[in-house]
């Protein structure tokens, strides 16, 4: 609970909003300039735009084209500047950005952009662009405002469904009796390939050679930006899916244990009735079938001269996977005995289709199909193990 607590603590100490942390990578005098620089343009201060322009542009600027651009701003003033995005790029120790910034006027709302370098420390605009819209970019872009089509519903589902389907897939891999689980719980997450849609306009990109960790979900820049949607194929949990029953299988043939001095078979209550209707014993009241009956001590210690050992350990490690019942009343116990110390303990439940090991390095439980061929001919095999010692 401690640590649960301490958890919390940090979460909440740490924690910062996405426009704080966007706000603390955006260079403030440089975005200021960018908002003042729009500022004059929309107030028609030619000079001080021609000042800071690049030279290069200066050749192709005149009145006009400034009037042109300065016709794009309403006549009222904005009752509202927001700065959309920034993207700053320095290579080669040359910096250059450009800011965006939707103001908003009485009708209608105005996205501009300046695109600028650094040359001896001065700042030089080397590009504005302007253009109206009738709604705010928070709108236009936001989840439900975007038209509804098959293929945008179809990307939607698979970028939540493929997720939830690694998320399961990591589960089952706990579930799973194999050893060496990590590789698999990393491979449940893992994709190849990713398709991406814009929410707003509908516009699909694909990378076919990517590998992506996590299978989807939505992202967006910002507030002002469209929702972008991607899933990616789900290559390690469909790997684990169809290896699954392989994997089991090898699991249980590498707990079989190869190498032992006898093997200790003991009948346990689940099968006790069949001892008693075959061998004709009263005394045993089915019904009522406890651990402390005359049969359940007794047991079969087979030795590997008799070549029966062997078989069992083939049938064992041969046992083809199944489905659980929910039931789990063992039928058998076996024991792999080494210098007289056990090396491996089983249990057998014909009923529930279960076999689980007692031991303390491995604790596994994995299922079978108790009516396969093998399953039945190891059965017969214990029983008649057992039989010849009640007998």
């Amino acid at each position: 609970m401690k640590y649960i607590q301490a958890f919390i603590i940090i979460l909440f100490t740490t924690a910062c909003s996405q426009e704080e942390i966007r706000e603390s990578v955006i260079p403030k005098e440089e975005s200021q300039f960018a908002k003042n620089y729009l500022e004059q343009l929309r107030l028609r201060n030619y000079e001080y735009i021609m000042t800071h322009l690049h030279p290069e542009v200066i050749t192709d600027t005149n009145v006009e084209e400034l009037d042109r651009l300065a016709a794009y701003f309403p006549e009222d003033e904005p009752q509202e500047v927001e700065l959309m995005g920034s993207n700053v790029r320095i290579f080669n120790d040359n910096w250059s950005a450009n800011f965006s910034f939707e103001s908003k006027f009485e009708k209608n709302w105005l996205i501009s952009s300046v695109s600028m370098i650094k040359q001896d420390e001065k700042i030089l605009v080397t590009r504005i662009n302007l253009y109206r819209t009738d709604e705010s970019q928070k709108v236009l872009n936001s989840f439900g405002n975007a038209e509804l089509t098959v293929p945008k519903l179809l990307v939607l589902l698979l970028s939540i469904i493929i997720p939830i389907f690694m998320i399961i897939t990591c589960f089952m891999v706990f579930k799973t009796p194999i050893k060496k689980k990590w590789p698999w719980y990393i491979l449940s997450f893992i994709g190849v390939g990713t398709v991406a849609m814009n929410w707003t306009t509908g516009e699909f990109a694909t990378s076919i050679f990517m590998i992506k960790f996590l299978g989807g979900g939505g992202s967006t820049a910002s507030e002002f930006a469209p929702i972008i949607f991607t899933f990616t194929i789900p290559v390690g949990a469909i790997i684990f899916w169809i290896k699954r029953s392989q994997l089991i299988e090898r699991t249980v043939a590498q707990s079989i244990p190869d190498n032992y001095d006898s093997i200790k078979i003991a009948l346990l209550s689940s099968d006790i009735p069949y001892f008693a209707k075959t061998l004709g014993i009263k005394n045993i009241d089915l019904k009522t079938v406890i651990p402390s009956d005359p049969l359940t001590s007794e047991v079969s210690i087979i030795t590997p001269e008799t070549g029966i050992g062997d078989k069992i350990v083939t049938l064992l490690k041969s046992l083809p996977t199944g489905k659980p019942n929910r039931c789990f009343v063992p039928s058998y116990r076996i024991e792999f005995l080494k210098k007289n110390t056990v090396i491996r303990k089983l249990v057998i439940c014909w009923r529930g289709n279960q076999i689980k090991t007692l031991d303390r390095d491995t604790n596994l439980s994995y299922t079978f199909n108790g009516e396969a061929n093998e399953s039945v001919e190891l059965l017969e095999m214990l029983r008649k193990q057992v039989s010849l010692k009640i007998q």
